[in-house]
């Protein structure tokens, strides 16, 4: 990071810097802004197979959270629920 003319925002990571600021005169390296927690953070949804099924597994929404968010879930859904797009789903003239 050394060298760097951006400035730095970590938010809800353990083990981050602390926050600083840095001037052209005192050098204490790129501005540095750290949030201890996540305010609201959603993680992406993602397919799994339970015994011949295929699930949509959609995390829970997390609060005030620090670090990754791991195992909680708010839904398993079958996946004959679940419109899968192609392009002719998408024509218009269909």
């Amino acid at each position: 990071w050394q060298g760097g003319v951006w400035n730095n925002v970590f938010v809800g990571m353990l083990g981050s810097p602390p926050s600083r600021c840095s001037t052209p005169k005192n050098k204490k390296g790129p501005p540095t802004v750290k949030v201890e927690d996540t305010p609201l953070a959603s993680e992406k949804p993602f397919l799994a197979i339970e015994g011949d099924r295929y699930k949509l597994k959609v995390p829970a929404l997390h609060r005030n959270s620090k670090g990754p968010n791991s195992g909680r879930l708010e839904k398993s859904i079958d996946f004959d629920q679940v419109f899968v797009a192609s392009p002719a789903s998408l024509d218009p003239a269909q």
